[in-house]
C-alpha cells in the first residue's frame, strides 16, 4: 500500500471522529451508493432474464430441417487420433437469419464385418452468422476425446437445436 493512500485514509477516519457533518455527509454518500449498487444489480438480473428469453424464442424460428450442412468433413489428429476440427458449408433455407447452431457428433469403431459400436459423442455449437437463403463455409475446432479404433472409424451428425438471429 503507497504511503499516499495511508494517509488519505487516515484523514478520512480522523473526518469521521471529529466532525459530524463529515460522519452525515459520509452516510449520505454510502446511502447513495448503496441505492445505485441495488439498481445496477436489478438492471443486470432483468437484461440477463432478458437475453435468455431472446435465447430461447431464437430457436423457434428456425426449424433443424431447413439447415443443411453441405459436404460436412471431420479431421483427426495425426498424435492421438482425436477428432480435431470439422468443416464445411452451412445452408440457411428458412425465412430467417441463422446465428448458430448446435451439432452433436457420434464417433463408431467398425470392424470389417460392419459391426460398429460408439466410442465417443461430441456436441459443439457453430456460431456463424447466415442470412436466409444463404451458404456460408465454416471452420469449427473439436475437442473430443481420443481414439484408439480397432477397426475404421466412420463418424454422422445431428443438429440438435438451431437459432436465428434476432434482433
Amino acid at each position: 500500500m503507497s504511503l499516499g493512500l495511508v494517509v488519505l485514509i487516515l484523514g478520512l477516519l480522523y473526518l469521521l471522529i471529529v466532525s459530524p457533518r463529515f460522519r452525515r455527509l459520509a452516510a449520505i454518500l454510502l446511502a447513495v451508493l448503496i441505492v445505485a449498487i441495488l439498481l445496477f444489480v436489478g438492471w443486470y438480473q432483468h437484461n440477463q432474464a432478458e437475453q435468455k428469453s431472446n435465447r430461447e424464442a431464437a430457436k423457434k424460428f428456425i426449424k433443424s430441417s431447413q439447415i443443411e450442412l453441405v459436404d460436412p468433413r471431420v479431421s483427426f489428429s495425426n498424435y492421438d487420433g482425436r477428432p480435431d476440427r470439422m468443416t464445411g458449408r452451412i445452408r440457411n433455407n428458412s425465412g430467417y437469419p441463422l446465428e448458430s447452431l448446435e451439432i452433436r457428433l457420434v464417433f463408431k469403431d467398425c470392424s470389417p464385418q460392419e459391426q460398429c459400436e460408439t466410442v465417443d459423442e461430441e456436441k459443439t455449437e457453430i456460431n456463424k452468422s447466415v442470412p436466409q437463403g444463404q451458404s456460408r463455409d465454416f471452420d469449427e475446432y473439436l475437442s473430443g476425446s481420443a481414439l484408439s479404433p480397432k477397426g475404421r472409424i466412420t463418424w454422422s451428425y445431428e443438429i440438435l437445436s438451431v437459432s436465428a438471429h434476432v434482433d
